[in-house]
C-alpha cells in the first residue's frame, strides 16, 4: 500500500498538482480498490494516530509569535472564522439536497478546510470518505485555478493604496530569522518530544470523546506548550510527505468498485458547490478589502479556501501581504477543525 502511494506521490507531483503527497497516494490506492485489488484490514487506531499526525503538523505552526500577530488581526480573525463555518454548513446543506450524499458527508465536502483534515475527520462520522477527498480536491484545484486570476485581473482596479502593514512583516521575519539560527535550534526540543506531546493531547481528547479529538487534542497541545514558550521541532520537509503518503494511500482504501458511477451522477451538484464556494470566499474578501482597507489581493488571497503554505508563497508572487495571508489562512483551518465537528454532531444528532 505504502509503495504504491509513493508511486501516486512521484506522478501528482511530477505534473505539479496540489497536495501531491496526499492526493496521489489516495489516487493510486482508490485506482487500485475500484479495480478489486484486495487490502489487508487497517486497526481502527491507526485512524486516531493519523489524526494525531496532521494535528502535530498544524501545532507546530502556533506559537508565541502568532499569537501576537493574530493580536493585530482579531477582528478580521473573527469574522473569518464565522464565516467559513457558515459557509460550510450553508453549502453542504445545499450539497446534500441535490445530491444522495448523507448530511455528514455533504458539509464535510463542503467545508473550506483542507483535503487531509476534512477527509480524516470524516472518517470518525461513518462518512463517505472518498466523496469528501474527491470533492474537496475539486474545490482546491477550482481555487488555485480561478482566485489568483481574479486578484491580478481586479486587484490594482479595485485598491484603495492600503500597503501592507510593514511594521507586522518585521515581526513575523524576526522569529524567522531567529529560528534559522544555530542556537534557536540547539534550544529547540527534539523532535520525538514534539511526536509524543501531540500524541499523548491526540489519544486523550479521542478517549474523552472530543469531536475529532485525534487531530484537535494533538494540535491544542503542541501549539498550546509553544505557546507558553516550549519551542518544539517541527516534523521535516521530508516526515511531512511522508505522513501524507500514508494518510492518504489509508483515505484510497474507502474507494469501491460503484465509486465512478456515483461521481459521474454528481458532476453537476460538484461543480455548483465549487463555484458558491469561491463566490463565498470572493465576497468575503471584498467586505474585508472595504471595511479594513487592505488591498483587495491580500483580501482576496486570505479568504480563499485553499492551502495555507500555497497561499503564502501566491501572496509574494502577487505582492500582497504574505503575513495576513498565511494567518488568517490559519485561523480558517484552526476554527473548521475547533467548531465544525460538534456542530455536525449536533445537527446529524451523534
Amino acid at each position: 500500500m505504502s509503495g504504491l502511494g509513493y508511486l501516486g506521490y512521484r506522478g501528482f507531483r511530477y505534473f505539479d498538482l496540489p497536495a501531491a503527497g496526499l492526493v496521489g497516494a489516495m489516487f493510486a490506492t482508490a485506482t487500485a480498490a475500484i479495480l478489486g485489488f484486495p487490502w489487508v484490514s487497517v486497526p481502527p487506531y491507526f485512524n486516531v494516530l493519523l489524526q494525531a499526525i496532521v494535528g502535530i503538523m498544524i501545532g507546530s505552526k502556533i506559537g508565541r509569535e502568532s499569537i501576537a500577530i493574530l493580536r493585530s488581526l482579531i477582528l478580521p480573525a473573527i469574522i473569518l472564522a464565522f464565516w467559513m463555518v457558515g459557509t460550510g454548513v450553508a453549502v453542504g446543506w445545499v450539497l446534500f439536497g441535490l445530491t444522495s450524499l448523507d448530511l455528514a458527508t455533504s458539509i464535510f465536502s463542503a467545508a473550506p478546510g483542507g483535503i487531509a483534515e476534512m477527509s480524516i475527520i470524516a472518517l470518525d462520522y461513518g462518512a463517505d470518505v472518498s466523496a469528501v477527498a474527491l470533492l474537496q480536491f475539486i474545490r482546491i484545484l477550482g481555487t488555485y485555478a480561478t482566485v489568483p486570476l481574479i486578484s491580478r485581473k481586479f486587484g490594482s482596479q479595485l485598491d484603495t493604496g492600503g500597503e501592507p502593514d510593514s511594521r507586522l512583516g518585521d515581526r513575523v521575519s524576526e522569529p524567522k530569522a531567529r529560528g534559522s539560527s544555530p542556537g534557536t535550534a540547539a534550544r529547540a526540543h527534539p523532535l520525538p518530544v514534539t511526536i509524543a506531546i501531540g500524541l499523548a493531547g491526540g489519544f486523550a481528547a479521542w478517549a474523552l470523546g472530543v469531536p475529532a479529538g485525534g487531530i484537535v487534542g494533538s494540535m491544542v497541545a503542541v501549539g498550546t506548550f509553544q505557546t507558553l514558550g516550549m519551542r518544539l521541532r517541527g516534523l521535516p520537509p521530508v516526515g511531512v510527505v511522508v505522513a501524507q503518503i500514508g494518510l492518504g494511500a489509508m483515505l484510497g482504501l474507502n474507494f469501491d468498485p460503484s465509486m465512478p458511477a456515483q461521481f459521474v451522477s454528481m458532476i453537476a451538484p460538484v461543480l455548483l458547490l465549487t463555484m458558491l464556494l469561491l463566490l463565498a470566499g470572493l465576497i468575503l474578501g471584498y467586505i474585508m478589502h472595504r471595511v479594513f482597507k487592505w488591498d483587495l489581493t491580500t483580501c482576496l488571497l486570505s479568504t480563499a479556501a485553499a492551502g495555507l503554505t500555497q497561499m503564502g508563497v501566491i501572496a509574494l508572487e502577487m505582492d500582497a501581504d504574505p503575513v495576513k495571508v498565511s494567518m488568517l489562512h490559519l485561523v480558517r483551518i484552526v476554527a473548521i477543525i475547533l467548531f465544525l465537528p460538534p456542530v455536525i454532531a449536533l445537527i446529524v444528532g451523534r
